[in-house]
């Protein structure tokens, strides 16, 4: 049951077809956009959730957690340790923490938070 330390832009693929994405946090509480195949279910979760179609066989969720709050999504529980992960003394780089159980023999893997596109203006002079 692996704990991952992580930031508020970071993805996690979760097997081949579930992707976890970290989009947000305010008020001490972290916002979730997940996008998974359709077979599997969403569960274990009584707060704020949304839920749509997304594309062929797929569904979307969002999610607001606050610490010790979890959800499950097919084969993986996911619990919120820290919303905010506070050492004393320290400013940490990865400030979220979560707790992920798999069901099944899966991989999980961290993709790189996307670079933002900025466009540079040539001004005239």
């Amino acid at each position: 049951m692996p704990v991952i330390d992580c930031s508020v832009g970071e993805s996690f693929r979760i097997g081949g077809d579930i992707r976890l994405h970290l989009t947000g946090r305010a008020d001490e509480m972290l916002y979730v956009f997940i996008d998974a195949a359709a077979r599997h279910e969403l569960g274990g979760f009584g707060g704020f959730h949304a839920s749509a179609p997304c594309g062929i066989r797929r569904r979307a969720h969002v999610l607001a957690l606050r610490d010790d709050e979890s959800f499950s999504i097919g084969p993986a529980e996911i619990a919120v340790e820290a919303v905010c992960l506070r050492i004393p003394g320290v400013r940490t780089l990865r400030e979220v923490r979560l707790r992920i159980v798999l069901l099944s023999p899966l991989i999980i893997v961290r993709e790189a938070p996307s670079r933002r596109r900025t466009r540079t203006h040539r001004l005239a002079g």
